[in-house]
């Protein structure tokens, strides 16, 4: 396992991308011969797989990670009170700031990448917020769960 870690950062270090066999039909294969197949939802709500370029921005993170068993991670929330750690019904859940942040979650998120995903191309996203190319925020307050965020102050 080290040895890997050390010649991944070696081919970094001479400008050396990584490269990963497969296709999107297949899945893509990682080092470590984990094989990743993505699939995400279309513009009707129906799962459709993952372009190539999808595909390989999604092995960034699950090719290499050294803290799983099987390059595969899920971000749980837990939830004040007893309901605590279990699966949570994300309507009912405040969007909240990062840490370090003023604005809550989606509002940061969708003025970092100026779309609704990392690739710009959620349609229904981009009519829906950024109207005429702009993040709309008072669109963004209202989709909040609790309708606006302004006692918050953003």
């Amino acid at each position: 396992m080290r040895n890997f870690y050390a010649e991944e950062q070696e081919k970094k270090s001479r400008g050396r991308l990584p490269a990963f066999p497969g296709t999107p039909d297949l899945g893509l294969i990682n080092e470590f011969g984990w094989r990743l197949q993505g699939f995400i939802e279309d513009a009707k709500g129906r799962l459709r797989l993952q372009t190539l370029e999808e595909h390989v921005y999604c092995m960034g993170c699950h090719a290499n990670l050294g803290v799983t068993m099987d390059q595969t991670f899920a971000f749980p929330r837990k939830v004040p009170g007893g309901d605590g750690w279990r699966t949570q019904d994300l309507r009912s859940l405040p969007d909240m700031p990062q840490s370090g942040h003023t604005a809550p979650e989606t509002a940061t998120h969708f003025e970092c990448v100026q779309g609704g995903d990392e690739f710009r191309a959620n349609e229904e996203l981009l009519a829906r917020f950024f109207p005429n190319g702009v993040l709309g925020l008072p669109a963004v307050r209202r989709a909040a769960p609790e309708g606006t965020a302004t006692s918050r102050g953003w």
